[in-house]
């Protein structure tokens, strides 16, 4: 049997790599790599891997046109998560730090230098303890005894956490109102803005980092005497609150806020959920760094590439089913098969509020975004797309040719694209274990190189021959 003759068997997507492991480099996948680095249609292959950035999880599109016409398109994933698709996480990543590093310091993408003088706070707000955990080592984030460990509320904060992140925002701008008033200021004047991500941590429970910043509520006067647009990030005017203000604030909102859930396994039926005593609030004034404030939108970027899948678990929806899987469990740890444990039971126990809780076994019970921001924080990731896309089509590289089919264009930013209702999906994935291999290792090779440049760049800024 051929290599080529065994596409359909030996298909592979990053999922199944990442859930079966490193792909043996047997006899067989050698002979898939030869295969199609000596064939024929190694170029036009080639050119559609690196348009996706060497995705380890493609996306095929296919069109017809006219009678004969035939045109194949290869996107990137987009998947954010390391585990799953590295490449694809390291631009989610990078995006997400051009979205902080916009709202924090201004100067790109249409936000004005003088973002960096309004008052900001980088705010960490955490779950509360449902008993000891290891601090360190291979067993970090597992119960010390996992008997006395409180799942029923690590499940109840996990899976009501948007909630209460919706009611500390609330609550944030309410006290903000209330502070305003009270020093004699409008409080239509200004207006409260933020970009959260959140983290899970290695108990498998999130947190919650965010920077908040005030800014102007209303148009404001431009230099030639017109009014700005409302979406204009300009500087609060007529107050006299900081970001020590800011901060203070944040942390009284947190300890302020909780929402009453109903929990089968307490004698009342109801629990209160409200966030952890090690909240932090820090100010972001003026007088900070660059780099400080750098690091603050690389330590935010960090968190949205990592998610349940580090644990074992896959990163789409499941059967409720994999809860009795004896095979499937086996494969995570005692703490994550706990917490999938009481999801389920909590789903049996009160179907009125929890059936639902079965939908979102894969991410350990949490039912949020990753990332959200206010509107007119920044720029969207929509718009960074866009940009990057835009960026492409004036900035081709040389491998790409003019006259190459579609397959060699890479399609995956391409906002302004007219024509997407005409494609109709394949398939996702890597035609053999041997593509996935080559590509991988292309992968590897290019951030290598990209790692490589940075250095040079930093040692030429720094005088290091």
């Amino acid at each position: 049997m051929t290599p080529r003759s065994q596409v359909a068997e030996g298909r592979v997507s990053a999922l199944t790599a990442a859930a079966k492991g490193p792909i043996a480099l047997t006899e067989e996948v050698i002979g898939e790599m030869v295969h199609r680095a000596a064939g024929a249609d190694y170029r036009p292959w080639w050119r559609a891997v690196t348009g996706t950035g060497f995705c380890s999880n493609p996306i095929h599109l296919h069109r017809r046109h006219g009678l004969i016409g035939d045109d194949r398109l290869m996107l990137r994933c987009g998947n954010r998560r390391a585990s799953v698709c590295p490449p694809c996480s390291r631009l989610y990543g990078g995006d997400t730090w051009q979205l902080v590093h916009a709202g924090i310091l201004g100067g790109h993408y249409g936000v004005p230098t003088t973002v960096a003088e309004h008052p900001m706070a980088f705010v960490t707000l955490t779950a509360p303890s449902y008993g000891r955990v290891h601090a360190a080592g291979p067993n970090a984030g597992q119960p010390v005894d996992a008997d006395r460990y409180d799942y029923a509320g690590h499940v109840l904060f996990t899976w009501w956490a948007p909630e209460l992140w919706r009611r500390y925002t609330i609550r944030a701008r309410r006290l903000l109102t209330r502070l305003l008033r009270d020093r004699g200021h409008d409080p239509k004047r200004v207006r409260l803005t933020f970009l959260k991500v959140t983290e899970n941590q290695a108990r498998l429970i999130p947190h919650f980092h965010a920077v908040l910043r005030l800014d102007h509520a209303e148009p404001v006067e431009v230099g030639d005497g017109r009014a700005s647009e409302p979406s204009v990030i300009a500087p609060p005017v007529g107050t006299d609150v900081t970001s020590a203000d800011l901060a203070a604030l944040a942390l009284q909102a947190a300890a302020e806020t909780s929402v009453l859930v109903p929990d089968p396994t307490t004698a009342t039926g109801t629990r209160r959920m409200s966030f952890g005593a090690q909240a932090d609030a820090e100010p972001l004034d003026p007088s900070l760094p660059v780099a400080v404030r750098k690091k603050i939108a690389g330590y935010l970027a960090k968190y949205v590439t990592k998610s349940v899948t580090d644990h074992g678990l896959t990163a789409r929806r499941v059967s409720p089913q994999v809860a009795h899987d004896r095979q499937v469990l086996a494969g995570l740890s005692p703490h994550a098969r706990a917490i999938i444990t009481t999801l389920t039971a909590l789903a049996d126990a009160a179907p009125e509020h929890y059936s639902a809780m079965v939908r979102w076994l894969h991410t350990l019970g949490y039912r949020g975004h990753v990332t959200t921001k206010s509107r007119r924080y920044s720029l969207t990731m929509g718009a960074l797309r866009a940009a990057r896309a835009l960026w492409r089509q004036q900035h081709p590289t040389g491998s790409e040719e003019p006259s190459a089919p579609a397959m060699s264009g890479d399609r995956a930013d391409d906002a302004t694209s007219t024509d997407t209702a005409e494609w109709t999906y394949v398939r996702s994935g890597h035609d053999t274990r041997g593509d996935y291999l080559l590509t991988a290792a292309a992968a590897t090779a290019h951030l290598e190189q990209l790692w490589a440049r940075r250095d040079a760049r930093e040692a030429e800024r720094m005088g290091i021959p």
